[in-house]
């Protein structure tokens, strides 16, 4: 039986995944708002028995994963895919992932560690240790028929939070959404698309700003989520430079005292962008039911 520690820092919950993430920071950076008290090894129920090592992820279970190739081939190709689309740079740090084997022991490490956290099939946390201890990255999750999907999507966040540190909610979602298919998808979600599609026509107006100034998951329904989404696939996808302008505002974003907002940048360009984003995405294709393209992983319940 391990005795409880306590290492005694704030934890800041930061939102970086649909499925669901969060940062623990010593300082509160702009915009982070909900705060609880965490108390770190209170129980050590985390999957423990084997490991195997994919690129600069260190996976635990507590059952056998070496039957499952696809997933492996799938998360050591994940970087090639975000250095190939947006020029993300390889990852340095070390993230540790903890596959449980089951919702009620994942779900009883979480109650037990982080109290309070919104009912999502996985989490990313990134930690700033007392004493001055380097960072430390996590993704926590349970096996499912979305694990590879839900990897994806919480790794995305590890190496974007590698690469820039902390970055807006929005455009941190939105990617993940976007990575968290297979390839060959080339980031669409059928799911998604048809969905925001139905929103438009019933008449919700996509609005840029008014995501951007979201800072909690619980701000955020199925609508922001896949919003989040379309911004980034028409971005990547459709506007002409982009992928250019994602690559600039993430690299921005390190340096916060020059960062500005990004619908202040695409209204420079143009006055009616989200109209346009609108109207663009309306003529986008659904694919037929029964490719490769499937639902995302982790949206709220």
């Amino acid at each position: 039986m391990v005795a409880s520690l306590c290492l005694g820092f704030w934890l800041f919950l930061y939102p970086l995944g649909t499925s669901g993430c969060h940062f623990a920071k010593t300082k509160s950076p702009i915009g982070q708002t909900s705060v609880v008290r965490a108390c770190l090894g209170a129980k050590d129920d985390l999957p423990s028995s084997l490991r195997t090592r994919i690129g600069r992820c260190l996976i635990f279970t507590d059952e056998d994963l070496h039957d499952d190739k696809i997933l492996f081939e799938s998360l050591e190709k994940l970087p090639l895919e975000l250095a190939r689309e947006l020029g993300i740079p390889p990852q340095q740090k070390w993230v540790k992932v903890y596959i449980f084997s089951d919702s009620q022991s994942f779900r009883n490490y979480l109650d037990t560690t982080y109290p309070g956290l919104p009912k999502r099939r996985a989490y990313f946390f990134a930690k700033k240790r007392a004493g001055g201890l380097a960072e430390e990255m996590q993704v926590l999750t349970l096996r499912s028929d979305r694990l590879l999907q839900d990897l994806r999507h919480e790794l995305t966040h590890a190496m974007l939070h590698s690469a820039f540190g902390t970055v807006p909610l929005w455009i941190d979602e939105g990617i993940a959404e976007y990575f968290e298919n297979e390839p060959n998808c080339l980031g669409l979600n059928r799911a998604h698309l048809g969905d925001i599609q139905s929103d438009w026509s019933g008449g919700r107006i996509p609005n840029l700003k008014w995501l951007e100034s979201l800072t909690s998951v619980n701000q955020m329904g199925r609508e922001e989520y896949r919003e989040s989404w379309a911004w980034v696939y028409w971005l990547i996808r459709i506007h002409p430079g982009g992928k250019d302008m994602i690559q600039a505002y993430l690299a921005d974003k390190a340096q916060p005292t020059k960062a500005i907002g990004f619908a202040q940048i695409l209204e420079s360009e143009q006055n009616d962008f989200e109209f346009q984003m609108m109207e663009m995405m309306s003529r986008v294709n659904i694919p037929e039911p029964g490719n490769s393209i499937s639902k995302r992983g982790g949206s709220p319940p």
